[in-house]
């Protein structure tokens, strides 16, 4: 249903004249015009553009954005499926922006049920939130299980290797290095991978993949803990040695992303990155 009325609106777009960016105004009274094939969507579709859904959507950048709960919270008192509201709104954005279906998904981790919030950048599909799945040897910074609600939880390397859920992995060093080219290089990433929120000394980036990375510290096998509101590391899957392996560092006083050689026993976060 939702690929036909991408389509359908589309075309109809096209043959008006009127490009995918105008107003939300000026689409809502083509999608009216339509009819009644589409009378469903075409009410969530109305509702969603005089609330300017699709512009929040895509400009937030709150961590653990959960999407069926944000269709629920427009939805619910008209009687619509969320699931059909879900697709809706993925098409609305779809139309209005060219992105494709899946940029606004999110993943729930079978094993836990936790959500992920996930962003498409260049050509990668990324969780656009630290991992907190509670795997053995996992730890909370300041062992404080509120920490992992806004940064999620620390892995050494060994664990961050198994901890992805199925249709997931750890990225690559040459899978981190694409994101950072994407985002123009390893001196400017960093404010542009970061959330616009969250960081410490005015570190607060532009957001502008909603990539939303947040300073979530680090720690070690002594047990512990430092930089957690001033820089965040994350761990690639692959190794410099037997006893090393490649991260990823961003900080509070940099606009850049670092390349780190850093111990395996070190406790990191975690980003997973789509198959």
């Amino acid at each position: 249903m939702t690929e036909e009325f991408v389509a359908v609106l589309k075309k109809l777009i096209s043959d008006r004249g009127i490009g995918v960016l105008d107003d939300a105004r000026i689409c809502r009274s083509l999608l009216l015009d339509y009819g009644n094939e589409h009378k469903r969507e075409i009410k969530l579709f109305t509702k969603a553009l005089e609330s300017n859904f699709p512009v929040k959507l895509r400009n937030c950048s709150n961590r653990g954005l959960d999407k069926k709960q944000m269709a629920k919270s427009w939805y619910e008192d008209d009687g619509f499926d969320i699931m059909m509201a879900e697709k809706t709104l993925n098409c609305l954005c779809h139309v209005l922006f060219g992105d494709t279906l899946e940029d606004f998904d999110n993943f729930t981790d079978p094993r836990d049920d936790q959500v992920y919030r996930t962003v498409k950048i260049g050509n990668q599909i990324w969780m656009a939130e630290n991992f907190n799945y509670n795997a053995p040897g996992s730890k909370f910074y300041y062992n404080d299980p509120k920490n992992a609600e806004k940064y999620g939880r620390l892995y050494d390397w060994e664990t961050a290797m198994k901890v992805a859920p199925s249709g997931w992995h750890l990225p690559s060093d040459a899978e981190w290095q694409m994101l950072v080219d994407f985002a123009g290089g390893s001196e400017v990433a960093g404010t542009k991978l970061k959330a616009k929120n969250g960081w410490n000394e005015n570190g607060n980036g532009t957001d502008d993949y909603s990539f939303s990375t947040l300073p979530g510290g680090d720690g070690n096998s002594y047990g512990n803990f430092s930089f957690v509101g001033y820089s965040g590391v994350w761990w690639s899957s692959s190794e410099s040695n037997a006893s090393n392996a490649w991260c990823r560092n961003v900080c509070c006083g940099s606009s850049g992303v670092y390349k780190g050689n850093y111990s395996k026993s070190d406790l990191f976060s975690v980003r997973c990155l789509k198959n």
